[in-house]
């Protein structure tokens, strides 16, 4: 459920340093658009940019975080192929 996909490590790698954000629809189409918006924020490629702690707890998806729980299905296959 990563943000960042690849084939090998090193494509997920750059992808991460690019901050090239992919959110695939078949893991990415459950998660409601304020916890992308939270997402597409922490992984802002500048550091300045990026909200500091308090200012990301003020964030409007912390206000119902438990809106939409998404099943792990596969979460550690998936992290297996990386490692």
């Amino acid at each position: 459920m990563a943000p960042f996909f690849g084939k090998t490590y090193n494509q997920v790698l750059h992808l991460n340093k690019e901050c090239n954000i992919d959110y695939q629809s078949q893991y990415w189409d459950r998660v409601s658009e304020e916890a992308k918006d939270l997402c597409k924020l922490l992984l802002k490629k500048d550091p300045k940019e990026r909200p500091n702690a308090d200012i990301g707890l003020k964030h409007k998806w912390f206000e119902n975080p438990t809106k939409e729980l998404m099943p792990l299905d596969n979460v550690v296959e998936n992290m297996s192929h990386y490692m």
